[in-house]
């Protein structure tokens, strides 16, 4: 049986907890557009592998074509969208300035917009589904 999205997407209009918002986000995009978050979920568990990996410490070498830094210390306003991996791993301040091959940084970027683009046509215009 289907799960109403009814209770989702009003919790992450009302809810407080960035966290929370963006839970419901993953809910909301693998309910209504079930590919996407499956893609985004596998691109998300390559990147932390790749941050995990042997030299993925150090930062990319001048002129690098090939590996780019995805993580920042800060975005200029935090909410569920701006969560790139997960809010547990994204604020943990040790993992910022790895890197990531550049191809992995644009996919998942791809796969954050076409997310955000669902969920926000579900959540419509409000403080959490800004447009």
């Amino acid at each position: 049986m289907a799960q109403p999205i009814e209770p989702l997407i009003e919790m992450l209009r009302t809810s407080p907890s960035i966290a929370e918002q963006w839970n419901c986000a993953q809910a909301l995009c693998a309910l209504s557009a079930p590919r996407i978050q499956a893609d985004l979920d596998a691109c998300r568990r390559d990147i932390i592998q790749a941050l995990e990996a042997p030299g993925s410490q150090a930062p990319a070498p001048f002129g690098a074509a090939e590996p780019i830094t995805i993580f920042k210390a800060r975005a200029a306003k935090l909410d569920w969208s701006t969560i790139q991996m997960t809010p547990e791993f994204d604020l943990r301040l040790h993992r910022l300035g790895r890197v990531v091959p550049a191809r992995r940084a644009r996919a998942l970027r791809a796969l954050l917009r076409q997310q955000a683009q669902v969920v926000r046509t579900l959540v419509g215009p409000g403080p959490h589904g800004r447009r």
